[in-house]
């Protein structure tokens, strides 16, 4: 979704709209799996490393719509920040069973908020 994001559109605004859309597709096969992962530490170990890799590829897209750096502090901290949430979200299941995307909206509304604003509270780099 972000590579394909229309000329625009932020990262955020992207990340959110994909979200919204995909996540009511989970399955009670999907919800099983995420506890089975959670359960063991080498499949743990590999999802930690999975999300890792999207931060960066977050921080990249974010660095773009910002004109820095991928490593410049504010992508790193937005990218940090929102993976670290999705994954808190993911773990306390905040949605019903089978939730709506105005619920999944609900949920991640404030969560980008939150880091939008985060990127306003930090300094660029120089």
């Amino acid at each position: 979704a972000l590579a394909t994001r229309p000329a625009g559109t932020d990262a955020l605004t992207t990340l959110r709209d994909f979200i919204v859309t995909s996540a009511h597709q989970k399955t009670e096969l999907d919800k099983r799996l995420s506890k089975l992962i959670a359960a063991d530490e080498t499949l743990a170990s590999h999802q930690r490393a999975r999300i890792a890799a999207l931060r960066d590829l977050l921080a990249g897209a974010i660095a773009q719509d910002l004109g820095v750096g991928p490593d410049d502090l504010q992508p790193q901290v937005a990218a940090a920040s929102l993976t670290a949430a999705l994954e808190t979200l993911e773990r306390q299941e905040r949605w019903p069973s089978t939730p709506a995307p105005a619920d999944i909206a609900d949920a991640i509304d404030p969560i980008i908020a939150f880091v939008r604003a985060g990127l306003q509270a930090l300094p660029e780099q120089r």
